[in-house]
C-alpha cells in the first residue's frame, strides 16, 4: 500500500492499526528491501 502512494494514516484505517505501527513497520521494512524512501519502495513494486 505504501508503494502504492498511500500515507500511513489511509493504510493505518484500511488495516485497522495505529499510523505509528504501520511507521514502525515501513521502519523495519526498508532495510530488509534495500530502500530508503517511499518512490524507492514505489520503483521496486513497479519492475515487479
Amino acid at each position: 500500500m505504501a508503494a502504492q502512494g498511500l500515507r500511513n494514516k489511509e493504510i493505518a484505517e484500511r488495516l485497522r492499526l495505529s499510523p505509528r505501527t504501520v511507521s514502525s513497520h515501513l521502519y523495519l521494512v526498508y532495510p530488509k528491501l534495500g530502500v530508503s524512501s517511499r518512490n524507492q519502495l514505489r520503483g521496486l513494486f513497479e519492475d515487479a
